[in-house]
């Protein structure tokens, strides 16, 4: 079979080892092979005579390989490597000649040490459940998804921080990982970073463009301090971010999603309450973009599917908007929060006729069907952020309508969350919209209707 360019073995391994015993006198494999599956493979390596230079695509998970071959191939045509499952390699060869290497999955490789990717091209790496991984690094500036989950490594190699392209980097459960370098903020297309049941104890600034933090059971994170980091890159960069780019503001939403640990919504909230829904009693709509949502997720058994959290927006008993999204949310040790942001241009009568909302009702509801049953749990708090657009940019409003919060430093936000409200920005003329032959009737609408809000 010296001309075979196709060979597969599909579904050659289960439980009990290889359905496909490798043949006796089996030496060789045509040189001219360009697809290569067998599943369950038996042998330590592949024979020392087989040259993989045509070779396309390698797919040999769950094998007892311990390594490919030995020295450098001319890989160059080689773009696919899926070794998961293989519990006994130990060594990659080297791919610095894999001109077109695309993927490469090694997951679940639990005897693999170190991994040291030499290619140009490579744009993802899966190498979650290796647990003896301790070293690695990768060259190439073409990657944009890198799974690292639950491997013993103790830090990521600096050159990381310069992948421009990365988007996705997942590192849940490297119990090792104590912390993230101040580089990260230079991931400029990061969109996805997951730190669940890491060591984690403090964020740097979080990349522009990240729209999703999941830091599920990092019960060593400080969880005041990373409320407010996650409030000012909303402000600064998520919104902007948005309103420059209204294609689709649904989509943003659905994929949207800041969990981290936390039993108390922080102070700099201007609107917060101890159950799943709040009113806020007067709210001006001119200059007003939207809203962040944050909630507090009580511990508990969440049975680890996915579910649906939906807002509902009432005023008058006529509802002037809604939010729905899916999320997956872990059985919980501990309380949680969840920021997310409702863009105001999903308002069906957001610009009736009236300049602001009185008794606005802004309701939660976190469900999912179980055999056509629907069960709700989880919310033990809420808090609304009205985010309004200034000359500055924007802001959030406190519980007054009158009162901006500016984006102040991270740490001298968090230094001062004992105190009863971060320092407060008053707008020249009140809100933009008001006029000031009303502020006193605003003034005294306001005093009889703050006892229905949360202070």
């Amino acid at each position: 079979m010296t001309n075979l360019r196709f060979l597969q073995f599909y579904d050659g391994w289960d439980d009990y080892g290889s359905k496909v015993p490798v043949p006796t006198g089996f030496e060789s494999l045509s040189d001219k092979l360009r697809y290569l599956h067998w599943e369950g493979f038996c042998l330590e390596s592949l024979p020392l005579n087989f040259c993989a230079e045509q070779l396309v695509e390698l797919y040999m998970p769950f094998s007892k390989l311990k390594k490919l071959w030995d020295g450098v191939q001319n890989l160059v045509n080689l773009k696919i490597i899926g070794l998961q499952g293989s519990k006994d390699l130990i060594e990659v060869p080297d791919l610095s000649k894999a001109e077109k290497l695309e993927i490469v999955n090694l997951s679940f490789c639990v005897s693999l040490l170190q991994l040291h990717v030499y290619s140009k091209s490579l744009q993802g790496l899966n190498a979650k459940n290796c647990s003896s991984l301790k070293e690695f690094s990768v060259t190439s500036e073409e990657i944009t998804e890198l799974n690292l989950a639950d491997t013993a490594i103790c830090e990521l190699p600096p050159s990381i921080w310069q992948k421009k392209k990365l988007a996705f980097l997942v590192l849940n459960g490297c119990k090792n990982l104590k912390f993230v370098g101040n580089e990260i903020v230079h991931l400029l297309s990061s969109k996805r970073l997951d730190l669940s049941q890491t060591n984690i104890e403090r964020l740097p600034a979080l990349p522009p463009s990240l729209k999703y933090l999941m830091a599920e059971g990092c019960t060593s994170l400080e969880t005041n301090f990373t409320q407010h980091l996650v409030l000012h890159h909303m402000i600064q960069s998520r919104i902007p971010y948005l309103h420059k780019h209204p294609s689709n503001p649904g989509y943003y939403n659905n994929h949207e999603c800041f969990f981290f640990p936390g039993d108390r919504i922080t102070k700099a909230c201007g609107f917060c309450t101890g159950d799943s829904s709040i009113t806020i009693p007067y709210l001006p709509k001119s200059d007003l973009h939207g809203f962040i949502y944050c909630i507090i997720f009580s511990e508990g058994i969440y049975g680890k599917r996915s579910s649906v959290l939906s807002c509902s927006i009432n005023q008058d008993g006529i509802q002037v908007g809604q939010d729905q999204k899916t999320i997956y949310i872990p059985d919980l040790f501990l309380d949680h929060v969840l920021f997310w942001y409702h863009d105001i241009r999903q308002f069906d009568r957001i610009r009736e006729v009236c300049d602001h909302f009185s008794d606005l009702t802004i309701s939660f509801e976190h469900k999912h069907l179980f055999r056509g049953v629907k069960i709700t749990w989880g919310i033990k708090e809420c808090g609304v952020f009205p985010v309004y657009a200034r000359a500055s940019g924007f802001k959030v409003v406190g519980s007054n309508s009158k009162e901006t919060f500016e984006c102040e430093s991270i740490t001298q936000i968090s230094n001062n969350e004992s105190q009863p409200r971060p320092r407060a920005i008053r707008v020249e003329a009140g809100v933009r919209g008001s006029n000031n032959e009303n502020e006193e009737d605003r003034n005294n609408f306001l005093q009889q209707k703050r006892m229905r809000t949360s202070p």
